[in-house]
């Protein structure tokens, strides 16, 4: 994922681009699209990002098995190679075919659940190698210098070193930060509490 646009995603946005793609849906017939959207946001707690990303992935593969007169309830495993094929074709990265595919896996296995199809067609289809990479760093000397920018003569300054000696020092994610409230923070025990994806809450320590 994008972790910057993920971070920057609105509500507005979701809506608007959700209405977009459920009158793609609404055009061409799948009703279950609606349910397993309110699975995502309810159940599993996923981002408006990340539901998107799933829907916009499992609107392009029923469109794809309608072009080709294939009922997306009764695929074979035949079919998702074709897709497979068909998504190479057309240049995707191996992490955005690794995204797809476990979008659709999720979908079938709620269809599953549901008993709106037999199987899930997608549990056994191996994900594509991700590509490696050797992660971007700041060294010691870099990190000295960004604090040393920072003119903590100032309110300003001294609460910008703040934001940086809390980033680097307990991990934190922007948006995470970003969200901290007053009342998050125990300055007796210098811990914070941070709810992080999925909602889900943990206790950071600062010092």
């Amino acid at each position: 994922k994008d972790r910057n646009r993920e971070n920057s995603w609105t509500d507005s946005e979701y809506w608007i681009e959700k209405r977009i793609i459920m009158n793609q849906l609404v055009n061409i017939g799948f009703g279950n699209i609606v349910n397993f959207e309110k699975y995502l946001n309810i159940e599993r707690n996923y981002s408006n990002y990340t539901i998107k990303n799933y829907l916009i992935d499992i609107t392009e593969f029923i469109t794809y098995c309608n072009n080709f007169n294939k009922n997306y309830l009764n695929i074979k495993y035949t079919d998702i190679k074709s897709y497979l094929t068909h998504l190479y074709e057309k240049k995707y990265k191996s992490t955005t075919i690794s995204r797809k595919i476990s979008a659709l896996r999720t979908f079938y296995a709620f269809l599953y659940d549901k008993n709106i199809v037999d199987k899930n067609v997608f549990e056994y289809i191996t994900l594509p190698k991700k590509e490696k990479r050797l992660p971007k760093y700041l060294s010691n000397d870099d990190i000295d210098e960004i604090f040393k920018i920072i003119d903590i003569s100032t309110p300003l300054g001294i609460r910008n070193r703040l934001i940086l000696e809390l980033l680097y020092g307990s991990g934190l994610r922007v948006s995470e930060l970003c969200n901290i409230k007053l009342s998050d923070i125990d300055f007796s025990n210098k811990s914070i509490r941070i709810i992080g994806k999925g909602k889900k809450e943990r206790i950071v320590y600062y010092g």
